[in-house]
């Protein structure tokens, strides 16, 4: 199990690293920057 997750973590960092590398290249890290942020924020769920 801790073998499978942190190969599930390298593989999003080394993921995220090539696409963070693409939007520099590209000057559009901040929007990029903005959308990834907005998508792991944290959300109010109502669990009742």
């Amino acid at each position: 199990g801790l073998r499978l997750i942190t190969l599930h973590n390298l593989h999003f960092y080394l993921d995220l690293m090539k696409r963070v590398r693409a939007e520099v290249e590209a000057g559009t890290f901040d929007e990029f920057r903005k959308n990834f942020v907005s998508n792991y924020k944290t959300r109010e769920v109502d669990l009742a």
